[in-house]
């Protein structure tokens, strides 16, 4: 889908820039909520490469306060579908083991 937006299609830049706003909501909620600034994707997303991660960047700094939209990065996880199971794994050891990772 990525890979067609980027060569003009519109239908699928549509597509892409509502899929970009739907996580921006959530990443939006968290910038609001807790004044988190770095946020690593992991997933499907990461197939939309940097143009993916600007629109997201570009909708998460539209839904924002100004003041904390400057300190905002967004990143990809070089660890793709694992990392969700790594940070689960990496939950337990921390608190029932006392293992800090």
């Amino acid at each position: 889908m990525a890979s067609l937006a980027e060569v003009g299609d519109a239908d699928a830049g549509k597509l892409l820039d509502e899929y970009a706003n739907n996580i921006a909501i959530g990443l939006a909620n968290f910038v609001q909520l807790f004044s988190l600034d770095l946020f690593i994707l992991h997933g499907d997303v990461v197939k939309g490469g940097v143009p993916m991660l600007d629109r997201i960047q570009s909708a998460v700094a539209r839904r924002s306060l100004r003041v904390l939209v400057a300190d905002i990065r967004l990143s990809f996880s070089a660890l793709d579908r694992d990392s969700g199971l790594l940070g689960a794994a990496a939950t337990v050891m921390t608190s029932v083991f006392g293992i800090s990772v």
